[in-house]
């Protein structure tokens, strides 16, 4: 392998970017999977102004909490969120929430699928990065959907982290997505050949929407306040990875470079070797979760702007699942003609 793809030495790290012609190698890879053209200076300058963005969301939002409820330590602000529970039950007892939550998001299913839920083997989890995953079912299947978490990854974690993931995997993220898709009568290939960019920029959307719903139904401020936090978070979540990864591979971040701009942000630095690290085993790949989550989070805060009254959730989402799980091209086009008719109808410009 060496002799064939060259070998890096210490000096040389930026991984592909390091290589002849890896930028070039790492754009097609990037575009192929979000399903647009990327020009290399705009891309790198969108994630940085979203990654500046949420970090600033998270610190106002932690800040209420600093100077609102006395916390001094890390340990106490974690204990403050980890207490402010939307649901303390089981996965399942959480599923049937998660259905109430989807109402208000998405159109409900004809059919009710039987949803199990499992756990990983202990030799499985200790070996996967995954903290859980849905597995699709056959697209003649209508009875059975499995979603299987991983119990060391989600054994420390709060309630409500076990909640947003099975939003994530389960209601109204891949497995409802999934299965609204087998609904609608797609073809096959459509169902089945499905964008990595799409599906996860969805499914990190909905769980995103998870802490607002849960916030509407409380009136204690605490609650509220930790709820906000928790949006910020979410909203975050994948952005950093984004940024480093094209850091890595399109401007040559070494590990040094990687911790110089978790110090800016105001992340411990610490972690830059893992993250590098884990990077460079997937190139463009966090893309897709980071990426996406801009894309969902920015067609529905300009459809709400435009649309103002008018604007109907349930309505929307309906067409951004429409096509199925196409790339972020396909789903612009698909935005573009749905507000086209919509501003046409309602006599409002739409540029």
């Amino acid at each position: 392998l060496d002799q064939f793809k060259g070998k890096l030495a210490k000096e040389d790290e930026g991984y592909l970017a390091a290589y002849e012609n890896g930028e070039e190698l790492y754009l097609i890879e990037l575009e192929n999977l979000l399903g647009i053209k990327i020009d290399k200076e705009a891309y790198i300058a969108e994630v940085e102004a979203a990654v500046t963005k949420a970090v600033k969301d998270v610190v106002d939002t932690q800040r209420v909490l600093v100077n609102g409820y006395q916390i001094s330590t890390w340990a106490q602000l974690e204990q403050l969120v980890n207490k402010n529970i939307i649901i303390d039950g089981t996965p399942e007892e959480m599923m049937v929430y998660l259905k109430e939550f989807a109402k208000t998001l998405v159109p409900e299913l004809k059919s009710d699928p039987v949803i199990n839920i499992k756990e990983m083997d202990i030799a499985s989890a200790s070996a996967s990065n995954a903290v859980a995953y849905y597995m699709k079912s056959a697209l003649d299947n209508t009875a059975g959907e499995n979603i299987t978490l991983n119990p060391i990854k989600l054994g420390s974690s709060s309630k409500n982290d076990v909640l947003s993931t099975l939003a994530h995997e389960g209601y109204p993220g891949h497995l409802y997505a999934y299965v609204y898709s087998k609904e609608l009568g797609l073809s096959n290939l459509a169902t089945v050949m499905t964008s990595t960019a799409h599906a996860e920029g969805w499914a990190t959307y909905v769980s995103t929407q998870l802490y607002g719903y849960a916030k509407k139904s409380s009136t204690s401020q605490e609650f509220i306040d930790v709820m906000n936090y928790l949006i910020a978070n979410e909203k975050s979540g994948f952005l950093l990875e984004t940024r480093i990864d094209a850091g890595i591979h399109l401007e040559g971040w070494t590990v040094e470079d990687i911790a110089a701009y978790m110090d800016k942000l105001g992340y411990s630095s610490d972690g830059a070797q893992g993250i590098y690290d884990l990077i460079i085993e997937m190139p463009s790949q966090y893309a897709a979760y980071g990426y996406g989550k801009m894309v969902f989070t920015s067609l529905h805060e300009e459809a709400q702007k435009i649309l103002g009254i008018y604007y109907n959730e349930i309505e929307f989402n309906a067409m951004l699942l429409s096509k199925g799980w196409t790339n972020l091209g396909l789903l612009q086009e698909t935005y573009n003609e749905y507000m086209m008719a919509k501003c046409h109808e309602l006599a409002i410009e739409f540029k």
